[in-house]
């Protein structure tokens, strides 16, 4: 049955048209919301501001990223195999479980003049969308450049990941309070503390690079993953 005069069309579009004008109404309302919401930070220094920083911090990690809790964390159960040799640098593939039913995955590449009592840092080299491990480390890619690969040239530990990227993905995670930062957050901090087990890591220099997309998770992930020194 269909009443006399219904049109379906006209309808949906009056209710886009009200949800557009509502989203347009709070992007107008957003900058005193966001001043609300920072007013209490302190600025007069780098030590205020990191005191007073903490609670905005907790709030962006439960709230607009998601982070999951610890208890989902699983023994990682590393699995490597060698992937690529260069002259001065070895390329790893690096597998560890992360949750039940997921794993990180990504290319760890050591320096081979790695001696006893070297400790070095890490850089982790993440990809942009339609990227991944391999275009980071080796080949002459216009936008990577192998640079994870140049970066082992010069002495330093670098790990590039597999990352997830997709709508599917973010929908999916979405739909449980969480984004695709979440999922990569975990793995991050699961290859992290795998990572400082190792005898020649050194835990306090922990950098990210991200290049394009990569770039959008280097902005992100430090306040899911607090282990990183400093990011690019």
């Amino acid at each position: 049955y269909q009443r006399r005069g219904w049109d379906g069309a006209a309808r949906q579009a009056i209710h886009h048209q009200q949800i557009d004008r509502y989203y347009q109404w709070l992007l107008g309302e957003s900058s005193h919301v966001r001043r609300a919401f920072i007013e209490d930070l302190n600025t007069e220094s780098i030590d205020a501001y990191m005191k007073s920083v903490g609670p905005h911090r907790e709030h962006c990690r439960r709230e607009i990223l998601g982070i999951f809790p610890e208890s989902h964390f699983v023994e990682p159960r590393p699995r490597t195999r060698v992937v690529h040799k260069a002259p001065t640098w070895t390329a790893y593939e690096l597998v560890l479980d992360v949750f039940q039913g997921t794993h990180s995955y990504g290319y760890l590449n050591l320096p081979n003049d790695l001696k006893p009592g070297d400790r070095r840092p890490v850089v982790f080299c993440q990809h942009g969308g339609g990227g991944n491990p391999r275009m980071v480390t080796v080949g002459d890619n216009p936008t990577y450049r192998g640079f994870a690969g140049k970066l082992a040239e010069r002495g330093f530990i670098t790990y590039a990941p597999l990352s997830l990227y997709a709508d599917a993905i973010v929908r999916r995670c979405n739909v449980i309070g969480k984004t695709q930062y979440s999922v990569i957050a975990a793995q991050y901090q699961q290859v992290i503390r795998w990572l400082k087990t190792l005898p020649f890591v050194h835990p306090d220099r922990i950098g990210l690079y991200g290049l394009s997309w990569g770039g959008k998770t280097a902005m992100r992930l430090p306040i899911l993953v607090p282990d990183f020194s400093l990011t690019i």
